[in-house]
């Protein structure tokens, strides 16, 4: 393994004090090679049988992947991605106790076709408590700020979790009520290259943009939290409920 360009002390300080942190090349050319290759062939031989909720895609005509959920439950090699040793290395430093990965996704942008992700934060979603919590994300594809990049507020995830409220969106059914002040907060693109690796904090505020290139940028996904963070069970609930009321309004 080629393994990360920083040690885990210039981490753990760059996470705590911005939200969120590129590890760049952080997959070695032989393992990103074989992530890609198991990705495609996850698209064209699981995903036709998949139903709601594990897949998402985009509008018509397009109807491109969007978004993949609970892979590692479909394919033994996402299985084991969650038990990446470089990876559990790095949770096991920012985080107190016993780390788990709740699941593996990807998360999509096709060439023109990739749409918007409305303004959030992932404990919008899961409401952990303590939030000790973070998405794990490896690009397969150079992010640019043309193509859909993700767009993090530098330093948010202080704030705690903001009210949220139903988007509307497929697969990114909360969005907040109101917007955090960028001068305070101020965006940055989170630009990477293939084997690059973003941690970002569950309560870091988070969107993206279109990709209207004729690049795709896609990435893989997995929520790592400590055993020590717990769902909020009164909003945990709520969100459950909001979101399986907009899905039976799509199936």
């Amino acid at each position: 393994r080629q393994g990360p360009t920083m040690n885990l002390p210039t981490i753990k300080t760059e996470f705590e004090e911005n939200g969120f942190i590129v590890v760049p090349q952080m997959f070695s050319p032989t393992e990103l090679a074989a992530i890609d290759t198991q990705t495609k062939a996850y698209v064209a031989d699981i995903v036709p049988a998949l139903g709601f909720g594990d897949v998402f895609y985009e509008e018509p005509p397009s109807k491109a992947i969007k978004s993949l959920f609970h892979m590692e439950t479909h394919a033994a090699f996402f299985d084991e991605l969650r038990r990446h040793e470089g990876m559990l290395e790095m949770m096991r430093a920012l985080f107190p106790g016993n780390i788990c990965c709740k699941g593996v996704g990807l998360f999509g942008k096709s060439a023109r076709d990739g749409s918007v992700t409305p303004v959030h934060q992932d404990n919008g979603f899961n409401y952990y408590e303590p939030p000790h919590c973070l998405k794990a994300s490896i690009a397969l594809d150079a992010h640019t700020p043309d193509n859909g990049v993700m767009i993090c507020q530098k330093g948010s995830h202080k704030l705690g979790v903001q009210p949220h409220q139903p988007s509307g969106v497929v697969g990114f059914s909360q969005t907040l009520v109101e917007p955090v002040a960028t001068d305070r907060y101020p965006d940055v693109a989170v630009c990477m290259e293939p084997g690059d690796l973003c941690l970002h904090h569950t309560d870091t505020v988070h969107r993206s943009g279109p990709n209207r290139t004729s690049r795709p940028r896609r990435m893989i996904s997995l929520v790592f939290h400590s055993d020590l963070a717990r769902h909020n069970k009164e909003k945990w609930a709520w969100v459950c409920n909001e979101r399986e009321r907009l899905y039976a309004t799509l199936k």
